[in-house]
This record gives C-alpha cells, structure tokens and sequence, in this order.
C-alpha cells in the first residue's frame, strides 16, 4: 500500500466520521426539542392545574374557617354547658341536704309525738289502774 491510498482510507474515514457526528447531533437536536415539547406541555398542564386548584383552595379556606368557627362556638356552648351542669349538681346537693335535713327533724317530731302519746297512755292506764285498785288519794286523806 502506498501513501495515496492510506491518505485515501484516512479521508473516507473522516467522512464517516463526519457523517456520523452530524447525524447524531441531528438526533440530540430533535431529541432534545422533543423533551422541551413536552416539558412545555407538563408545564401548561401544572398551570392549569394550579389555576383549577386556586379556587379550591380558597374554597377549602372557607370550609376551614366555617369549621373553625363552628368549633369555638361548641366550645363555648359546651363551656356554658359545663357550668349549668355544675350549678344543677350543686344544687341538687343543697336540695338532697335540706330534704334530708327535713326528714331527720320529721322523724324527730315524729318520735317526739310517739313517746308524748304513748306516755299519756301509760299515764291514762296508771291512773285507770289506780282508781281500779282504789288507791287513789281523795281529798278526805289530805285534811
């Protein structure tokens, strides 16, 4: 072989060579154009998505707020609530007392009036036994 033709072999390669970059930067080119296509694409879609979801969220604000106000007037209704209760067992406990009160002094009465009566009727007997019996002291004895 001689010097031509290595130069010869040498030159084809390179065309190859060159042949093959450009195709493959044609390749990168339409590539990448195709990836920014669709990152263009993705993008309008994020966009409106967010538009979409801008209205739910302030929606979602709303709801938010509604709940939260919801939930403080429950609290204070429960609060409210909460004390009524305690009042009310407070004063059932005053009642229960008092009541309890009313019927230890009934009972006592009740006891009272039981002994009066039933000491007046021992003392009725007693005295119906003594006159009975003829024991009774008359005024004849005293003068």
């Amino acid at each position: 072989m001689n010097d031509n033709s290595l130069y010869l072999i040498v030159d084809i390669s390179q065309i190859i060579l060159f042949i093959t970059l450009t195709i493959m930067a044609i390749y990168v080119i339409v590539s990448l154009k195709k990836f920014l296509f669709s990152i263009s694409n993705i993008e309008k879609e994020v966009a409106g998505i967010s538009k979409e979801l801008t209205p739910v969220i302030k929606d979602m604000k709303i709801i938010t707020d509604d709940i939260k106000m919801i939930v403080d007037k429950s609290k204070y209704q429960f609060e409210k609530i909460e004390e009524v209760s305690d009042k009310l067992i407070d004063k059932g406990s005053a009642l229960v007392g008092t009541i309890s009160n009313i019927q230890d002094a009934g009972n006592g009465f009740l006891l009272n009036i039981t002994n009066l009566v039933s000491a007046i009727t021992k003392g009725i007997k007693t005295f119906g036994n003594k006159i009975s019996n003829g024991s009774v002291l008359t005024l004849k004895n005293f003068n």
